[in-house]
């Protein structure tokens, strides 16, 4: 949210292997397991000269980030961003491209077991996916072809991955919403037009802009300028706010409408000021002139995002827009847009005001947007000097201003998105959740582009959920774009293997397109790549040890390894494999003559438990 007269700070599937007991010994020595350090999940973990060895193997291979390097030092699952071999954006077309990232993000998930990787996101625009990754089976994935690096999830408080899936946007994405078709104005202080998650939405660029003390501020040095560069961004807001609405999700996350196209008009300077209000009017009817049109006809911009303000603020009564004026000009524009079927959403802004809105939020065919916490943040002091003791998601904000007229709230605080130079910035205010309900904007004309501004409006604040203002009492719908487009949590197909969850998906994290579950016929339900323990019925999937594999597959007893055949505390190719050969084929047999998984027969299920922890040894004081 900006201030026309002062600067804003905002800104395994384990399955059997072929060969028999020689092969599953070839594939554990290919796998690198032996000199793998026996790991543990404890956080007091102490870096042992088997790790030490490890870690340096992984460095050594040049694509394995520091970063990540040093948190496993000491722990031993990490959030890794892994990075898939996929070409860029500009050498494939983009249906093409998605559909290559499907293909190498199974292959890569195929060679990483539910107990070693926890998938979290699985990007459909960005070459790669995010999980927990435990320690022990990074050199098993960076030897899969499919897999180009590994890093750490790391990034600021406020995420967009944490602000999504709260108004529902992963579940729309999930759905298969992403914004096709529809393309969306935003006026800011432009944006990184080759931000790897702006520059493939970019359509054409506009600027008029008059900053502090009357200066021109356009990229040309000049007070207007189109065309190629005239938007370049120099502060870093617009782009954070445009990502928020269509960031195509190779640095930051997904925006709301990844699949939008964008008309970026610069209006602000780099100290996100604009002189005149007048400025910002010329700049929406560049728009109407240039991307709108007439009924019947449709126009090309279908929603503007509005993530500034005037100094003037305004009671609910009369409204703003009959006043004339300036304001009363500023209401002309945007009736103008609204007869020509274009939604404008604008930002409430961050003064803690309970009475009043500024230009253009006041306006009445504008949809005002205050902004809530999107996580537990803990006390915290916000950008715009207020002090939260506690916070939580749809909590609002301290900052934001909420008259009671403020049509509806969304995450703005705090947000992490793209930022100048193609890396990430992190930033709140209202300006950050005005864009969201742009972007779920331009969803519901995807799914129905027949759809009025008043049609989008009422939609979106029917939303189920509403929230409350602590301090004055009032309440407000908080935007929930699933609901609005019809979806609710089963509509939900997260990894994208074509069942959602009301088909009964027995893997929502990780796709199974087939549904896989060796124990089906015993009633067990759950998918072979989410399972614990696939061999045995788990329905309960209980992990006691938290080890990673399920007790029923763990009948040696929570104190020893799976593999560890004889319980001297290593496992190993002597007296464990010969043990294993030995009994082969045999049932009725005992885990220490080799049924480690507790089916009444030593089989190749038990050569799997002894190749994926060979080479654990208790005397390194790791065990599970």
């Amino acid at each position: 949210m900006l201030n026309a007269r002062a600067a804003s700070s905002e800104l395994p599937r384990r399955g059997r292997r072929p060969g028999g007991p020689v092969a599953f010994l070839l594939v554990a020595l290919l796998a690198g397991v032996p000199g793998l350090p026996g790991t543990t999940d404890a956080d007091d973990a102490t870096m042992s000269p088997a790790r030490a060895r490890y870690l340096q193997a992984l460095r050594d291979t040049g694509r394995v980030s520091e970063a990540l390097l040093a948190v496993w030092e000491t722990e031993d699952r990490a959030p890794v961003m892994i990075t898939l071999e996929v070409p860029r954006r500009s050498r494939m077309a983009r249906r093409a491209r998605r559909e290559r990232i499907r293909e190498r993000a199974d292959q890569a998930l195929a060679d990483a077991p539910a107990h070693d990787f926890r998938l979290r996101h699985r990007f459909r625009h960005a070459a790669g996916m995010a999980g927990e990754l435990h320690l022990r089976a990074a050199r098993r994935l960076l030897a899969n072809p499919a897999v180009r690096e590994l890093d750490l999830d790391g990034g600021g408080r406020g995420m967009l991955s944490q602000s999504m899936p709260i108004v529902g946007g992963y579940t729309a994405s999930t759905a298969g919403f992403t914004g096709s078709g529809v393309t969306v104005a935003v006026l800011d202080s432009g944006i990184d037009t080759d931000h790897p998650d702006l520059a493939a939405a970019l359509i054409d660029e506009h600027c008029i802009c008059r900053g502090g003390g009357n200066t021109n501020c356009c990229p040309n040095g000049q007070s207007t300028q189109t065309g190629v560069g005239s938007a370049e961004d120099d502060n870093g807001h617009g782009s954070l706010v445009a990502g928020v609405l269509l960031s195509r999700g190779n640095v930051a996350s997904i925006g709301m409408a990844p699949a939008a196209q964008l008309v970026a008009v610069k209006v602000l300077d780099e100290d996100l000021i604009f002189a005149n209000t007048s400025d910002v009017i010329d700049a929406l009817q560049w728009v109407i002139d240039n991307y709108t049109a007439e009924p019947p006809a449709v126009s090309t911009v279908r929603v503007v995002n509005l993530s500034l303000a005037t100094g003037a603020r305004f009671r609910p009564n009369p409204p703003c827009g009959d006043l004339g004026g300036t304001v009363g000009m500023f209401g002309d524009v945007v009736d103008e847009l609204e007869s020509r079927g274009v939604l404008v959403v604008a930002a409430a802004g961050n003064i803690s005001d309970d009475v009043q809105l500024p230009a253009p939020a006041c306006l009445t065919n504008v949809i005002s947007v205050g902004a809530t916490w999107d996580a537990d943040l803990g006390g915290v002091t916000s950008e715009f000097g207020c002090v939260e003791t506690t916070t939580a998601p749809d909590q609002v904000t301290c900052f934001t201003n909420a008259p009671a007229h403020t049509n509806i709230f969304a995450p703005g605080a705090r947000i992490t998105g793209p930022n100048l130079e193609g890396v990430l910035g992190v930033s709140e205010g209202t300006s950050f959740a005005s864009p969201a309900v742009a972007g779920c904007g331009a969803l519901l004309l995807e799914q129905d582009d027949l759809r009025t501004p008043a049609d989008l409006t009422s939609l979106m604040l029917a939303s189920p959920t509403t929230i409350t203002d602590p301090g004055t009492g009032f309440s407000f719908p908080r935007l929930d774009c699933a609901d609005a487009l019809g979806l609710g949590p089963g509509d939900d197909d997260s990894d994208f293997d074509g069942i959602t969850v009301d088909d009964g998906d027995n893997c929502p994290t990780v796709a199974n397109a087939l549904q896989g579950d060796v124990e089906a016929i015993a009633g067990d339900g759950i998918g072979d790549r989410c399972d614990v323990c696939v061999f045995v019925e788990d329905p309960d999937q209980t992990d006691t040890d938290m080890d990673g594999l399920g007790d029923a597959c763990e009948c040696t007893g929570p104190d020893l390894w799976p593999g560890d055949v004889d319980g001297n505390g290593v496992v190993d190719d002597q007296s464990d494999l010969f043990i294993l050969e030995f009994n082969f084929g045999d049932t009725g047999v005992t885990p220490s003559q080799g049924d480690q998984n507790c089916d009444d027969s030593v089989d190749g299920a038990d050569y799997t438990l002894w190749a994926d922890n060979f080479g654990r040894d208790a005397s390194e004081a790791d065990l599970p």
